[in-house]
């Protein structure tokens, strides 16, 4: 048992190790990054692959997010969304998988479905909603639908290249869905439809 418990301990020191490592060399390679004669937006792409490939120890990724946006995206699917409490537990948990430097959304259909607790249809068809107002941002490699985040709204880059991102990211619109007007059929007068049909009299 003892033997057991000092091998969990060696294995939990090589990765703390191995964690160290690795931080010391991305900080050595910021170092060297920031020191590059290369023009900025270069400088600040370099940096930002160095930031995903070395996540915080504690698992956290930082998002600058834009709380105006975010609040009127919030409001929109409140009042416009087919299922409003589905949409906006959704719309947060596209936070959770997006990419540092291309604001993609790293997940499928399916892995959205399964930690939101519903179908993959339902989930395309809350994120075409996303995509409407320009929440997210939808292209296709393939047949297959490619999500990511409007700058606009949230973005992990920094400095002048997020500027210049935003600059160039699609505006925001928030015009309400139209409401599905249902047809009513006209009732028929009740005085009509038990009237009765005499014929002539013969001659």
């Amino acid at each position: 048992m003892a033997g057991a418990r000092g091998g969990g301990a060696k294995v939990y020191r090589l990765k703390a190790h191995r964690e160290r490592l690795k931080a010391e060399k991305a900080q050595a390679t910021r170092q060297a990054v920031l020191a590059l004669d290369v023009p900025e937006p270069v400088r600040d792409d370099l940096l930002a692959t160095i930031e995903e490939w070395s996540p915080s120890q504690a698992g956290f990724t930082f998002v600058q997010l834009s709380p105006e946006q975010n609040a009127a995206v919030v409001r929109w699917l409140k009042d416009n969304s087919a299922q409003p409490m589905l949409a906006l537990v959704l719309w947060a948990e596209c936070f959770r998988y997006q990419r540092r430097g291309t604001n993609e959304i790293r997940a499928s259909r399916q892995e959205l479905a399964e930690a939101v607790g519903t179908s993959a249809d339902e989930v395309s068809r809350i994120m075409s909603e996303l995509v409407s107002i320009g929440a997210i941002i939808r292209s296709y490699e393939g047949r297959r639908a490619v999500y990511r985040m409007n700058d606009r709204v949230s973005t992990k880059l920094a400095g002048k290249l997020r500027d210049r991102v935003q600059a160039e990211s699609p505006q925001l619109t928030f015009a309400p869905k139209p409401k599905r007007v249902r047809s009513v059929t006209p009732k028929r007068n009740r005085s009509q439809s038990h009237l009765s049909v005499v014929p002539p009299p013969a001659e």
